[in-house]
């Protein structure tokens, strides 16, 4: 979490766009006729927990895009991927997308 505020952690602003929500809905009813829909509905929990409360601790920094303050890290919790985006002097997170690992 950002330490912004009166000393409390703020969570983070977790964000997508409309297509990689649709994006992800597709993969989730992918896994759903693959029968593993459940195991992909907690790893996405897990994921968003883990960019609400700490995104600067997970996954591996893949580069950074200083003229936007962002730096840009791939996580992976089975069978998700996700590659996402930390704002470096903001609580925002930006998801950039996901891909499942089979």
């Amino acid at each position: 979490m950002s330490s912004q505020g009166n000393g409390e952690p703020v969570p983070y602003d977790v964000r997508m766009s409309a297509q990689t929500r649709a994006a992800l809905l597709h993969l989730h009813q992918q896994a759903i006729q693959a029968g593993t829909g459940q195991q992909f509905l907690a790893a996405l929990r897990q994921i968003v927990e883990r960019l609400r409360d700490d995104p600067e601790n997970l996954g591996e920094p893949s580069y950074h895009l200083p003229a936007l303050h962002l730096l840009v890290r791939q996580a992976i919790v089975l069978p998700l991927v996700v590659d996402f985006a930390v704002h470096e002097e903001l609580p925002l997170v930006f998801i950039r997308g996901f891909k499942v690992l089979s």
